[in-house]
């Protein structure tokens, strides 16, 4: 089986119910530009992209949250699933971030919890960015209310029919409502990364599938993003 074959079989199983489709054609017009306009398709696979993300990020900290009961069968489908992907990332690509560090944390406070799992997760050279944007929305002391594409109160759905959420591990009275807002922003912050390099990559004004490959290839920071290898499986 080649390469392309095996991975159009990776399909994640967790069904994800958060409407993304206007969402990312806001952010691609302020920064792809307003002429450029996106194919359909690819468009599908950068929200197929950001659901695996949101996963990734969630399934960073087990003590936060916790696979309800009923679902544990598909989430070890769904893990199955993304090692298959890493290992097919590693054989094309040779680059897949991922933090290693064995932390002892028992408790978090808003703060050094997006600042576990970004540096787990986001590329080195994207984190301060993803960082300033996520903290922005979350922690910053002086903060407005902020706009975003993404919709954090589909994504809380989302992480509630799933998962259960431990509160009690911050220290601080952080809620699940804020977190969703750090994830919305995380997501949003990468989907601009990626909008913005692909409509670089426009040709002829059309943003297609070989557009966002062609950004994510010239790029080392995009490429290393953990899961990228799902927009070389089409």
């Amino acid at each position: 089986m080649s390469a392309t074959q095996l991975t159009q079989s990776h399909n994640v199983p967790l069904c994800f119910s958060i409407p993304l489709e206007d969402a990312l054609e806001k952010i691609a017009k302020s920064v792809s530009g307003p002429k450029n306009t996106w194919d359909a398709s690819a468009r599908l696979v950068l929200g197929k992209y950001l659901h695996v993300l949101l996963l990734t990020l969630i399934l960073q900290e087990k003590d936060v949250f916790s696979l309800k009961t009923q679902h544990e069968d598909t989430i070890k489908s769904t893990l199955n699933t993304l090692e298959l992907l890493k290992k097919e990332q590693l054989s094309i690509h040779n680059v897949f971030h991922e933090s290693n560090t064995d932390t002892t944390e028992s408790s978090f406070n808003l703060k050094n919890f997006f600042n576990q799992i970004l540096s787990s997760t986001i590329s080195s050279g994207l984190q301060l960015h993803a960082k300033s944007e996520v903290f922005k929305a979350t922690i910053t002391k002086d903060r407005k209310p902020l706009y975003l594409n993404i919709d954090a109160t589909e994504i809380q759905k989302f992480i509630e029919e799933y998962f259960d959420f431990h509160q009690k591990v911050f220290e601080d009275e952080s809620s699940l409502t804020t977190v969703c807002v750090g994830f919305a922003a995380c997501l949003e912050y990468v989907a601009a990364e990626l909008s913005e390099l692909s409509g670089i990559n426009a040709i002829d004004n059309n943003v297609n599938l070989e557009s966002v490959k062609s950004a994510i290839s010239s790029d080392d920071e995009l490429l290393s993003l953990p899961y990228t290898i799902i927009f070389f499986q089409q």
